[in-house]
Formats: C-alpha cells, structure tokens, sequence
C-alpha cells in the first residue's frame, strides 16, 4: 500500500521537489520555492489523485485516502523545528476532522509590539 501511494504521488512532483517517508504511515513532501497557499494547492490536488487511485494486486483491490498537514517557512515557521511541528499539528487537526482532507498551519504573527 505505501508503495503503491508513494509511487502515484512521485510521479505528480517536479524535479527539486522532495518526498519521503517519515516513519510508518507518514510522508514528506517539501516544496522549495513554493508558498502556503500553492503548497495547500498541491497537497489537495495530491489527497484527490491518492483517493481515486485503485490499488490491486492478486488478491485484494482497494483505495485509501490521506490526510495533509502543511505548512511553509516564513510564513508559518522560523525553523526547520518549528515548520515540522506546525506542519504535524495541522495534520492531526485534519486527522481529527475525520481524515481525507488538507489543513494549514497556524500562521505566523506578521509582526509582534514589544512594549517597554
């Protein structure tokens, strides 16, 4: 199954796009030059294409859906750390709207008042 998925999804990236797995059921995709939005864009085009794909062998025919959580540098993260916990907690905000859908991360305040 996660061969089947990671083999439809590999084929729909561009060139210097990264996808890898991350530990048993989950993936990255990281997106260079790509902003929050175009990233929410493709990872939904990615759930739609991920649930339509049928998955047979000799044995079993069967389709599964995904869930995305996505979020981008600067706009969500200041840190390697930071974009893959904002990223893992829209995906368990997705996972807990029921699953097969794509969430964004919370936003980055655009500027923050220091008072003295």
């Amino acid at each position: 199954m996660l061969k089947a998925i990671a083999d439809a999804v590999s084929v729909s990236l561009r060139k210097n796009d990264i996808f890898a797995r991350f530990g048993g059921e989950e993936f990255i995709l990281l997106f260079p030059r790509t902003n929050l939005n175009e990233a929410y864009e493709k990872a939904e085009v990615l759930r739609k294409m991920i649930g339509q794909h049928i998955i047979k062998d000799s044995l079993v025919t069967a389709s599964v859906t995904v869930s995305f959580g996505v979020s981008c540098f600067n706009e969500c993260a200041l840190t390697g750390n930071e974009l893959l916990r904002s990223a893992d907690d829209a995906l368990y905000e997705a996972k807990s709207l029921g699953r097969n859908c794509v969430r964004i991360a919370r936003k980055l305040l655009e500027e923050e008042t220091i008072v003295f």
